[in-house]
């Protein structure tokens, strides 16, 4: 297929540039040759003279001349290493690139192997397997090719105006550039069969309000930052969109294939408790679904049997941040992050405030590129938000119904009660059947406390009762667990170890011994009980110890509609916190937000009200 003339230059060279040459072709292409000129003796550009033809032999007499020999020619595997053309060169079809190469398939222009694959799009196994170049291909090509969600025609053409309607109706906030649309039901999405047998198997009839809006966000490969109730489905926000996309990325491949041997997505989490519940749920609805397998890899488990996990092909990582960043720095050939794509934080309020920070960081500069980030919680404020945006890129902000407020199926009693007259007050509750309704968990601050108080309720009644907290071992704690959700003793006294994203569907009544120390807190423990939509009743002991809170605690029921102590609402604290924060407002030092300050908490003025005095 090259073009033969009359050439009076001897320093012109016509070279084939398909690697594939093809014999037998009537279809004449200029652009099937690469001219290479070569510089006269007089330093100017040779010229090449066609402008006689006469006599030249007819093209279709010719014999096409052999293929070159690039065997040893190193052929480029990535766009982003092959030129830009020059003028009348010719262009990649893909990307717009200097077209080197020939497709073999198609007879198209193509600048690398990463655009032969995609111009092929390869869509099943047999092509995969046939298209043996794709093997050579980088992870993040190949996954940017396979993992594109396409909408439902019927939905991605849903106007604006019902979409903003339905989520006015269902109190969903969306803050961000994105083209998401809300999805009723789970068919919608165009999950795998396998994948929606799960859902069902599962219990999972419809989305909840979050999964509606959260779950293509994800899919379509947005960053999200998510504020909604406690039990709202936040968890299977972030795992519906991964177990689609490791289907979607590695699930046509064999299992033998190097794709399949290093993990795809991460799940961070700060309590070991909260690991193992998430990974319980990614089996569930990861049954049977082809090169999908997870890795927990915690504290307190054996850490051989956690790093021969990692040996058996995993595309899921669920951790604590020091268990993962012990084995990043001790044991990296069990644990690499090549292929990470996904990176999901659950209660991404504590991970990010409570010295988890540099952990996180440390574990994310880990993955070679920008991944994916989901980040979760029940409570995020406006601090750890403005630390959790910088570490995503254009991220999609989704609040469901009003941040930060407990759940609304739970019954809250605030009670005024003396630290001396705790213990007779839990009594009188526990004599009470109208108040006490097992199994219940009572939350207390101190692991000591949780022990003793456990020893008395267990001398005072015929109750039977554990505690919970983290000097007892994994296996303890996990048995404990277990036992409690089985229903096989009737109260549980732990620390604030269970405050945050477990589920325990069983629990109907909270009771709060000791006021946490921040109304975020508050929020999360109280939202144990009222799991899966039921309702239930939280119960909570104050006094003049927890003064610090009181301003925040008002606030927060006066958005409920809740009733306080006499005490807290004639504290003369109160009044002095109130005084304290008008004056920062006035100052300039704390910005309003929706009659909330967005730059200070609780414990914050506490302490601002502390140096004020000592001056």
């Amino acid at each position: 297929e090259c073009i033969h003339g009359n050439m009076t230059s001897p320093n012109i060279l016509f070279v084939p540039r398909s690697l594939n040459y093809k014999t037998g072709s009537t279809k004449s292409k200029t652009k099937n040759v690469q001219l290479v000129t070569l510089p006269a003796q007089n330093k100017k550009q040779a010229e090449i003279k066609v402008s006689s033809f006469q006599n030249a032999t007819p093209l279709e007499n010719i014999s096409p001349p052999a293929p070159l020999d690039t065997s040893n020619d190193e052929v480029k595997k990535l766009s982003s290493e092959q030129r830009w053309p020059d003028i009348d060169e010719p262009v990649c079809v893909v990307c717009g690139k200097y077209g080197e190469y020939i497709c073999d398939k198609t007879d198209e222009d193509i600048c690398s192997l990463e655009c032969k694959y995609k111009h092929l799009n390869c869509n099943t196994v047999d092509d995969l397997i046939t298209c043996h170049e794709f093997n050579e291909l980088s992870f993040d090509s190949f996954y940017e090719s396979r993992v594109k969600y396409k909408l439902h025609p019927v939905v991605a053409s849903m106007a604006s105006e019902k979409l903003n309607f339905i989520r006015d109706k269902f109190e969903i906030k969306v803050k961000g550039v994105h083209k998401a649309p809300i999805l009723f039901e789970f068919r919608d999405f165009n999950f795998p069969a396998q994948l929606f047998k799960n859902l069902e198997e599962n219990n999972y009839k419809t989305p909840t309000p979050v999964q509606m809006q959260v779950v293509p966000l994800c899919m379509l490969g947005h960053d999200v930052l998510v504020s909604a109730a406690t039990s709202s489905g936040k968890t299977a926000s972030f795992l519906l969109p991964i177990i689609w996309a490791v289907h979607e990325c590695v699930g046509l491949l064999p299992r033998s294939h190097n794709y399949c041997s290093k993990p795809i997505a991460l799940v961070i989490a700060p309590t070991r408790e909260l690991c193992i519940q998430i990974e319980e749920q990614a089996k569930a609805l990861s049954k049977s679904i082809p090169n999908f397998s997870t890795a927990l890899l915690i504290g307190g488990n054996p850490l051989p049997i956690q790093l021969h996990r990692l040996k058996h092909k995993i595309q899921l990582v669920i951790g604590t941040p020091g268990r993962l960043n012990d084995i990043l720095q001790n044991y990296k050939d069990y644990l690499c992050f090549d292929q990470i794509k996904i990176v999901a934080i659950d209660e991404v309020d504590v991970m990010l405030h409570m010295g988890f920070e540099n952990q996180i960081k440390s574990i994310i500069d880990a993955v070679p590129w920008k991944p994916q980030m989901m980040m979760f919680s029940a409570t995020i404020p406006p601090a750890i938000e403005t630390l959790a945006q910088s570490m995503m890129e254009n991220p999609v902000m989704v609040s469901v119904g009003i941040s930060g407020l407990p759940n609304a199926h739970v019954k809250q009693l605030v009670l005024w009660v003396e630290e001396a007259s705790k213990r007779k007050k839990l009594f009188t509750i526990l004599n009470d059947s109208k108040y006490f309704t097992p199994p219940m968990l009572i939350f207390v601050e101190s692991k000591k406390g949780a022990d003793l108080l456990c020893d008395a309720l267990t001398q005072k009644f015929s109750l039977k009762c554990e505690s919970m907290h983290s000097d007892k071992t994994q296996s303890e704690r996990t048995l404990i667990v277990n036992n409690f959700l089985t229903g096989s003793f009737d109260i549980l006294v732990s620390t604030n170890i269970l405050g945050r994203g477990i589920d325990l569907p069983n629990v109907r009544q909270v009771l709060l011994f000791d006021f946490p120390n921040s109304i975020e807190e508050y929020v999360h423990q109280v939202g144990r009980a009222g799991q899966l939509h039921s309702y239930g009743l939280s119960i909570a002991f104050i006094n003049n110890s927890n003064k610090h809170i009181f301003l925040d605690l008002k606030e927060l029921f006066e958005t409920t509609k809740g009733n306080l102590p006499f005490e807290i609402l004639s504290s003369p604290y109160l009044q002095t916190l109130r005084e304290t924060r008008l004056k920062l407002y006035k100052e300039g030092k704390l910005k309003r937000k929706h009659g909330i300050d967005e730059d200070l908490n609780s414990q914050n003025l506490l302490q601002i009200l502390t140096k004020s005095y000592k001056r």
